[in-house]
């Protein structure tokens, strides 16, 4: 089962005042998947094991939009 640790998000104003309709929102987390398989090392995700023998997978993600409302 997948699951996200470590959310983090933030928006700003692109005009650099507010009230404003367009702005930038950009945030972080790490993706863990506990049903370790092969194709995840492939994929970026760094492997490490726990006390009780499972296996975990954790990759980095982050993201960026810009929006507007209009």
């Amino acid at each position: 089962m997948a699951y996200l640790e470590q959310q983090n998000s933030d928006f700003i104003s692109t005009t650099g005042k507010f009230p404003t309709t367009p702005v930038q929102i950009s945030g972080a987390a790490t993706l863990i998947e506990s049903s370790y398989t092969a194709g995840f090392e492939a994929a970026g995700f760094s492997i490490s094991g726990g006390s009780s023998g499972t296996y975990y997978a954790r990759k980095n993600i982050s993201k960026k939009y810009n929006y507007s409302l209009y």
